[in-house]
């Protein structure tokens, strides 16, 4: 046998050996992911909850607190102010924060909701 063929020989035995390695590494990979999807699929059956309302009314449900920046935003503010008072949540406040705005956002927040001074 030359070196030639020697070398030949080693390289494909290696080259069968990467692929063979390979094979199997992404064999296993794929059977991980099959048990992981399946426990996965498992989870979300057991864990689902469709009754929204019922955590919503509850007592144990947090208030929350959504704190609205409105520096000039007159244009826009009556409109965002309505929309989050609509927030299907059990407790809630909207907290508007007016940093001295020169537009007039302030005069239509008291107009348009009865605010009072």
């Amino acid at each position: 046998m030359t070196w030639m063929s020697i070398l030949t020989a080693i390289v494909l035995a290696f080259n069968r050996w990467v692929i063979y390695y390979f094979g199997v590494l992404n064999g296993v990979y794929l059977l991980l992911f099959l048990v992981s999807f399946v426990e996965v699929m498992r989870f979300v059956k057991r864990t689902f909850f469709s009754d929204y309302e019922q955590i919503l009314k509850s007592e144990m449900t947090w208030p929350i607190s959504i704190v609205v920046p409105a520096y000039n935003e007159a244009r826009n503010i009556v409109d965002t102010v309505r929309s989050l008072l609509a927030v299907n949540y059990g407790q809630f406040e909207v907290v508007v924060v007016n940093d001295g705005s020169a537009d007039g956002t302030l005069d239509r927040l008291l107009d348009t909701f009865e605010l009072k001074r």
